[in-house]
């Protein structure tokens, strides 16, 4: 039923803890078979890293597809900032400024960037451009 991007937004907006994980099991499983397919699948990798980010609760696993994805997509400036959520979720509040910079940096109109951006250098103080070293 539908396709793996729509089995992952049917997982997030599902209430049911059964469907809900049905879902995500199915679309993270077609996921899985389209990077068989092609490694490099950059909407693939986001995608993954969405499903671990946002309904798994699966942050190590978001990180290492949104990262993935990155390489692949250098330009998706929605990486960036779903990277810097996942940060500022984990308390790495220097990685998440970063990565919140790095979103507006490759994509100045994305809108959702630029708040997170000024959300969270609002909270926090950080103006990080430079990747902070070592996670």
């Amino acid at each position: 039923m539908g396709n793996s991007k729509g089995l992952i937004n049917l997982a997030m907006a599902e209430a049911d803890p059964a469907k809900k994980k049905a879902f995500l099991d199915q679309g993270i499983g077609q996921l899985q078979e389209a990077l068989k397919i092609h490694p490099h699948f950059a909407d693939a990798l986001f995608k993954l890293g969405v499903a671990y980010h946002t309904v798994a609760v699966d942050y190590d696993r978001a990180v290492f597809y949104y990262k993935r994805a990155m390489k692949e997509a250098p330009a998706a400036a929605i990486i960036y900032s779903n990277l810097g959520a996942v940060y500022e979720i984990l308390g790495k509040q220097e990685f998440a400024s970063y990565y919140y910079n790095k979103a507006v940096e490759v994509n100045p109109s994305f809108e959702d960037g630029v708040k997170n951006r000024d959300m969270h250098r609002k909270k926090t103080g950080l103006d990080v451009h430079v990747p902070p070293g070592p996670e």
